[in-house]
C-alpha cells in the first residue's frame, strides 16, 4: 500500500502543481486556478476530515486547517501573504504510512516584497487514495524525522 501512497501523492502533485490537470498556483497575489478545466478534481481528491499545517498565516498562528473548505481558506491564505509562490518536488519518499515530498520552495511576501527560497518537505498521509494529512517543513530532515527516517 505504501509504494501505491507514492503513486498516488506523486499523481496529485503533478496534477496540482506541474499543471497536468488543472494548475494551481499564485501570480500577482491572486491564487491560480483553472476551475473550467477540472472544476471538481481538485477537492474530490481530498479527504473529507483533511488536516492540513501549510506555509501561510495559519501554520505561523499555530492552527491548521482541516476539509475541503480547510483548502479553500488555505487557497485565501496563500492568496492574501503570497505575490507569487511556487515549489518543486525532487523526490518522493515511502515512508510506509506517509509519504514525504522532499523539494524546495520559492516565492515573494505580498506585504514585505522579500524574496524567499529555501529547501521544502511535505509529509503527506492518504486515506482511501485521498489525501486526509499534508503538513509542511522548512526542511527536509525535520520532515523525515516527524515520520521516523533520517536523511
Amino acid at each position: 500500500m505504501s509504494e501505491e501512497n507514492v503513486e498516488v501523492v506523486r499523481a496529485l502533485w503533478e496534477a496540482w502543481v506541474n499543471g497536468q490537470g488543472a494548475r494551481l498556483s499564485v501570480s500577482a497575489g491572486e491564487v491560480v486556478y483553472d476551475y473550467r478545466r477540472d472544476p471538481d478534481d481538485l477537492f474530490a481528491q481530498l479527504d473529507s476530515r483533511l488536516e492540513m499545517h501549510t506555509l501561510t498565516g495559519a501554520m505561523l498562528e499555530g492552527v491548521s486547517h482541516r476539509g475541503p473548505d480547510g483548502m479553500r481558506e488555505w487557497l485565501m491564505d496563500v492568496a492574501d501573504y503570497w505575490e507569487s509562490m511556487w515549489v518543486e518536488a525532487d523526490q518522493f519518499v515511502d515512508a510506509g504510512d506517509a509519504v514525504v515530498v522532499l523539494g524546495r520552495v520559492y516565492g515573494r511576501g505580498k506585504k514585505s516584497g522579500v524574496a524567499i527560497e529555501s529547501p521544502a518537505a511535505w509529509v503527506c498521509r492518504m486515506r482511501d487514495a485521498r489525501l486526509s494529512y499534508w503538513r509542511f517543513y522548512f526542511d527536509h530532515s525535520s520532515a523525515l524525522k516527524a515520520v521516523g527516517l533520517e536523511e
